[in-house]
This record gives C-alpha cells, sequence and structure tokens, in this order.
C-alpha cells in the first residue's frame, strides 16, 4: 500500500456522519456519544453545504446555557456564552469554526 486512501468517493462520502443546522445540541451530543466521536462538521440540510465545524467539548459548553439551541445559532455567534476563566463572569460571543479546511478535516469525521 502506498499510504493513499483506498476506496471511492461515494464509498468516503457515504460513510460521513454530518449534523444540520436545525440540530439541537442535545441531539448533537447524542450523535457523538453513539459514533465515539469529538467533532462534527455541520451542513445545511438543503444544499448540502458545509456551514462549520463543532466539538464536542464546545457543545458541553454551550448545553449548560441553552442545551436546546441549535447548531445554526452556535455557528452564527447567536449564542452568548460565560467563560469558565472569566472571574467577573461576563458574558462572551463565543462560536465554532465557520470555516473548515476539508482536506485536514475529513479524517475527523469518517467512522
Amino acid at each position: 500500500m502506498d499510504g493513499r486512501v483506498q476506496g471511492t468517493v461515494e464509498e468516503w462520502v457515504s460513510r460521513a456522519t454530518t449534523l444540520f443546522a436545525g440540530d439541537t445540541i442535545v441531539a448533537a451530543l447524542r450523535v457523538m456519544q453513539e459514533l465515539g466521536v469529538r467533532r462534527l462538521p455541520v451542513v445545511d440540510e438543503e444544499h448540502g453545504e458545509l456551514l462549520g465545524e463543532i466539538t464536542e467539548e464546545e457543545l458541553r459548553r454551550l448545553w449548560r446555557i441553552s442545551p436546546l439551541a441549535s447548531m445554526e445559532e452556535i455557528l452564527s455567534g447567536q449564542l452568548e456564552t460565560v467563560q469558565e476563566n472569566d472571574p467577573a463572569g461576563r458574558p462572551h460571543l463565543k462560536h465554532a469554526a465557520p470555516l473548515v479546511d476539508f482536506h485536514a478535516a475529513h479524517g475527523r469525521w469518517l467512522h
């Protein structure tokens, strides 16, 4: 084997798991737990466009204040959260990485 990935594009794409913009934090954490992954891409359900990437760590932090918030709210920065290291407890906008280098990240999304 020469180090290249084996299989067709269709085979690899069919194994990719994604979250949709309307999925809640609770639903996303459930998917991650079931699959044993710590990050997943978020796509537009209608067009399949990649919107960003969300991590389990980010979701767990945001779950404390709004477990039913959607991926869209998180990625757009609409959801406010309190930074744990902020002694004053001031709210900050916190959002996941809206731009993803697919080629660098694709292996993390496959199971």
